[in-house]
Formats: structure tokens, sequence, C-alpha cells
């Protein structure tokens, strides 16, 4: 008994590893690819997306689901004709800063980007509003503009 308990869970661990394994594989990839959809526009940030901002979103520290809320917003993005000096690399940055600070209006955020890229109209703002979201000061007040600067020496 203790022999066929051994073996499942030594099948199970095997089985995890070689699914994250595959998981990994499939988002260092598609890094890969950005980073050289992005070589063109730059060489800096196509540097940038393979060592900061690759093995970020790769690693365990994001979860697969903002993982995936990436790559179809990249995807759609890129569908709409949003290239990297267009808005694609302001977005990247926006989402590496949120995804190293705080997600909590993270499916808001993307529920916006998708509205905005997919209204002709509204895609044209989708740079000024990844701009501005760098502004905010994610990690002290969620998603509150920063305090004025008079208002910081009180």
């Amino acid at each position: 008994m203790r022999l066929n308990v051994r073996l499942f869970f030594s099948i199970l661990l095997v089985a995890i590893y070689c699914s994250a394994s595959a998981q990994d594989e499939a988002c260092a990839t598609w890094v890969e690819s950005l980073a050289s959809d992005v070589k063109n526009a730059s060489a800096d940030e196509s540097k940038w997306i393979k060592k900061t901002f690759g093995p970020h979103v790769c690693s365990g520290s994001v979860t697969a689901g903002h993982r995936a809320d990436i790559e179809t917003t990249v995807a759609l993005l890129k569908a709409q004709r949003v290239t990297a000096t267009k808005g694609l690399l302001d977005y990247l940055h926006a989402a590496d800063s949120i995804l190293r600070a705080d997600t909590t209006r993270w499916d808001a955020w993307h529920g916006v980007i998708h509205s905005m890229a997919l209204d002709k109209k509204l895609r044209k703002r989708l740079k000024p509003f990844f701009g501005a979201v760098q502004g905010f000061d994610v990690a002290r007040d969620r998603w509150k503009w920063p305090a004025p600067p008079m208002a910081t020496h009180r």
C-alpha cells in the first residue's frame, strides 16, 4: 500500500512538473516572438522584454490568468494595428508596473483597454492612457493619482 501511495505521488509530481515546464516553454516562446516584433521599433525595448519583462511574466509570481490577459491584449492591439511605438510598448510597461505593485483593478483596466482598442475613435487615445497609468502611484494608494507636490510637504 505504501508503495502505491509513493508511486502515485511520484507520478503526480512528474505530471505537474511536465505541465509547468510546457507552460514555461510556451511563455518563453511567446516572449521571444514579442521581442522580435518590437526589435524593429527599438532594440533597447526588445532587450527589456527579453531580460526584464519576459522573465517576470513567465515566472511563478505572475498568475496564469494575468499572463493570458497580457497575451490576449497584445494580440488584440496587434490586430487593431497598434504598433510598438503607437501604444504596444506603453501597454507592456504599464502592465509590468501594475504586476509588480498591485493587481486589484487588473480586470477593470483590461476591460477599458479592450473597449478602447475596439473603438476606432478611442484607439487613438490608448497611448496617452497607458502613459497616464505609469503616472499612478499604484503601490501607495490603490490606483489614485499621486498627491500634488505641495501636499507631500505639509
